[in-house]
């Protein structure tokens, strides 16, 4: 990796004059939230590479009186995991290439380049945040997992299952049956608002009651939004334009959904994420070896849901 300083030579000199300069005028670029984590509110630590659980079922039980004994209601415990996947950064950068330049104040004299304020900079402001949009962005919704070729850098969209790759697998698995409800509508926002609502009807009573929210993309989001304020216009004030009209089902949109137009929901405490030890995705081990600084962390860690009998989503992208 290198630092490309080039442009701050040609505009300022290949130089440095303390001018007063410092940290408040780098002007880092505006990275994307890693905002899908938190809609998984039962997180799980573990030290193992997957999450375990047992989804249970219990039949009838309730009987008409007889003063012979007649049991019902057989106990089924299934098997369900969640795979966690390890993931790491690794980045090295030679800090001399600022030294010679207005970039000069990141530097110092110190021979052990780790100690230079550029590489607590760099690691903070760039590379934590870049890594927490490369999660959202490519990983946690549509990541779909493929084996790593040795001595090659493996992209994060190919190195766990993402949310869409685990909806997918339980519809391939028949552990869950799509709302039939055909192709998005994209560009008429009131069809969009008919959309979900025809949706959420389609919902089982008890789990239309349970569901707490509908994920979706941030563009969806919009267009729910919008067609909101224009179908239910005359009652503005008496509805809420991001909520299921006579429901409590929010609408959700994230930027890690961008893109696609699948849309599904499931109750709150069944989505669950995990990590394996220690979550050290903020955390490096940061090494220098002459002038070169090298930093590398790697960590485990993975989504999914218990059960798919408490889940929805519509038929589309099912591939």
């Amino acid at each position: 990796m290198a630092i490309t300083a080039s442009d701050i030579e040609s505009e300022f000199g290949s130089y440095y004059i303390a001018g007063g300069q410092g940290i408040r005028d780098l002007h880092t670029q505006l990275f994307a939230p890693s905002e899908t984590d938190a809609i998984f509110p039962d997180i799980r630590p573990t030290e193992d590479t997957e999450l375990r659980g047992s989804p249970v079922t219990l039949g009838s039980v309730m009987q008409g009186f007889q003063k012979a004994f007649t049991p019902l209601g057989d106990t089924t415990f299934e098997a369900q995991k969640i795979s966690l996947f390890n993931v790491k950064i690794d980045v090295e950068e030679y800090p001399d290439d600022i030294v010679k330049s207005w970039l000069g104040f990141l530097a110092s004299n110190d021979l052990d380049r780790q100690t230079w304020p550029f590489v607590r900079w760099w690691l903070e402001k760039l590379v934590i945040p870049k890594s927490r949009e490369d999660w959202e962005k490519k990983a946690v919704f549509g990541g779909v997992y493929s084996a790593v070729t040795p001595g090659t850098a493996h992209p994060i969209e190919n190195s766990v299952d993402g949310i869409k790759t685990v909806i997918n697998a339980a519809v391939s698995d028949s552990l869950l049956t799509p709302i039939a409800m055909g192709a998005v509508p994209t560009t008429e926002a009131i069809d969009f608002v008919n959309y979900l609502e025809a949706m959420t009807n389609e919902l089982d009573p008890v789990l239309r009651n349970a569901l707490d929210q509908w994920n979706m993309s941030r563009t969806l989001e919009r267009l729910f939004k919008q067609g909101m304020r224009e179908k239910y216009n005359m009652h503005y004030d008496q509805v809420n334009r991001m909520k299921i009209v006579d429901t409590d089902i929010n609408i959700v949109g994230l930027l890690s959904h961008e893109g696609s137009t699948k849309i599904w929901g499931t109750p709150a405490a069944n989505r669950t994420r995990g990590y394996k030890g220690n979550d050290n995705s903020g955390t490096f081990r940061v090494e220098s070896r002459k002038r070169q600084v090298s930093a590398f962390n790697d960590f485990w860690k993975g989504q999914g849901f218990w059960r798919f009998d408490v889940f929805a989503t519509n038929d589309v992208e099912l591939s």
